[in-house]
């Protein structure tokens, strides 16, 4: 990803100090892509119970778009940062 700005047609491309760290920072296979996951969760009973399964997976490095459907007993959320499958299978057996 590039970030350039061109002043007017026919000029050269000028990039900004700031968007040229950036373009360091994030590169090619720099970043883990995101993971949707839809997994069941057994065991809940009532709307605290959801609430702490919530709480459980968002806390996790990169976790966003959390939602747990206690009629269904399942759990939709993306992973994006540092944390995996067997990390959200670890937060939901410490949520209990």
């Amino acid at each position: 990803m590039r970030f350039n700005f061109r002043r007017a047609p026919g000029r050269p491309t000028r990039t900004i100090p700031i968007l040229d760290a950036m373009n360091t920072a994030i590169r090619p296979g720099g970043l883990p892509a995101p993971i949707a996951l839809n997994i069941p969760v057994e065991g809940m009973s009532c709307a605290s119970c959801v609430k702490r399964v919530e709480q459980a997976l968002a806390a996790l490095p990169g976790a966003r778009d959390v939602a747990v459907n206690l009629a269904t007993n399942r759990a939709s959320f993306v992973l994006g940062g540092d944390a995996g499958p067997a990390e959200a299978a670890a937060a939901l057996a410490n949520a209990g």
